[in-house]
Order: C-alpha cells, then structure tokens, then sequence
C-alpha cells in the first residue's frame, strides 16, 4: 500500500550489524535503497536458516525523546488536529496514515487526546518499527555479492594467492563488501589495476 514512498534519512538496525542509513524506499514487492542494501546480505544469509529477518527501523534516524518533546508540544499547540495531519508535516500523508494503524491509533486522534500508552506505542513506531523480512529480490537483482577467496588467502600487495602461484583475484571475486554509494565499484576498478598490474610483472 505504500510503493513509490521515499524516507531520506532512516536508519535500520538488524541484529550486531553496522546501521544500515540512508534513503529507505517503498516499492511494489518490499524495501530497498541504501538504508537497507547494505544489510541485504546479512539479511539474506539469516533467511538461510530461517522464515524471516526482523529490522528495527527508526524512519527519521530521530531519538525517542525528541518525538516526545514534539507530540508535548502539539497538544498545546494543535490540540484539535488528528495526529495523522500533523504527523503529515514530517512524513509523508499515507505513511503518517499507516503508522499510525501500526500504534493502534485509527485515523490518529487528537493531538489533545492522545494518551501515554499511545504516546509510547507511537513513539516506538517512529523509532523501533519491528519491520518483517520474509526474502530478498535473488541473484537476478542482486547489486553485489558476498562469499569468494578470504582476503588472509591472498598477498595484500599484488592480490595473489598464497596456495597457488601465478593466480590472482580481484573484484568480487575476494570476499570484500562494502556500503553503498560506489564502494564496490571503486573495490573492482582498484583491486583490478593492483591484480593485473602485478601479474604483468611477472
């Protein structure tokens, strides 16, 4: 119900993994964009071994306390006005709308009338929204890969193999991922020149 949405500046958390941040995108088929590629491949192995991968998600990288402090602020200020409304002022309409669906809140409330247990169920909604992964686009989508030669298997400085002489990798061939925003495109330009180079030489 939400394809076409853009959240810029969210931040997604799934188990001991970096922080995926960055812009969070609604499509057809689920969530893509930086904030969650970059834990795609933790995702996806998790989902070897399991029905699903849970992501919290905080969809404007806010703290809890500062979405306190504005809904505080709110009931003094536009108390008559539904939730959704003034949730609108910072996300987008049918997003506010939904959200506020998940905190139990149909059709949001008044500003004026919201409790603390729907403040809370609110709040944690904003900021640790429990969103459910059941699968990944696959390999016909896939942006990158992970898996490949570990690094400790190759001379750091020519990228050839310890065990097998004359033999040199590169790209994503090696076991090397990296965030978005053309890391793994520099990775295989770069590694690829140090590779060649050094196999020319010999």
């Amino acid at each position: 119900r939400l394809p076409g949405i853009i959240l810029p500046a969210a931040t997604v958390r799934f188990k001991k993994n970096p922080a995926g941040t960055g812009e969070l995108i609604f499509t057809h088929s689920g969530v893509s964009g930086p904030a969650v590629l970059d834990l795609s491949g933790s995702v996806a192995r998790h989902l070897e071994n399991a029905a699903e991968a849970v992501l919290a998600c905080n969809w404007q990288s806010r703290p809890p306390e500062a979405y306190r402090e504005q809904f505080a602020l709110w009931q003094k200020q536009d108390g008559k006005k539904q939730l959704k409304t003034l949730l609108a002022r910072m996300l987008p309409a049918a997003f506010a709308d939904a959200l506020c669906e998940a905190a139990e809140l149909p059709g949001g409330g008044n500003a004026a009338h919201l409790r603390a247990a729907q403040r809370d169920r609110l709040v944690a909604a904003l900021t640790s929204y429990p969103l459910r992964i059941s699968g990944t686009d696959g390999w016909s989508k896939a942006m990158a890969t992970a898996g490949g030669v570990p690094p400790e298997e190759v001379d750091a400085k020519t990228l050839s193999s310890r065990f097998c002489a004359g033999l040199f990798f590169a790209g994503e061939m090696l076991d090397v991922g990296a965030p978005c925003g053309g890391y793994n495109i520099q990775w295989a330009v770069s590694s690829g020149r140090l590779a060649g180079s050094a196999a020319a030489r010999l």
